[in-house]
């Protein structure tokens, strides 16, 4: 399972996965500030920090 998708919506007839990412822990909270996500995830106070690339 992945934890955490980006959904293309450019076609809301028709999303996307754009892209996944699957941690080795389950994901606690989340949240996006500034084109940025991040995730909390239950292992060792882990933080991860998505941003996306041009």
């Amino acid at each position: 399972n992945k934890e955490f998708q980006t959904i293309n919506v450019s076609d809301p007839s028709n999303p996307s996965v754009h892209s996944s990412f699957n941690f080795s822990q389950v994901g606690t909270g989340i949240d996006y500030e500034d084109n940025i996500v991040y995730i909390s995830v239950r292992s060792n106070d882990a933080l991860r920090i998505i941003t996306s690339s041009p």
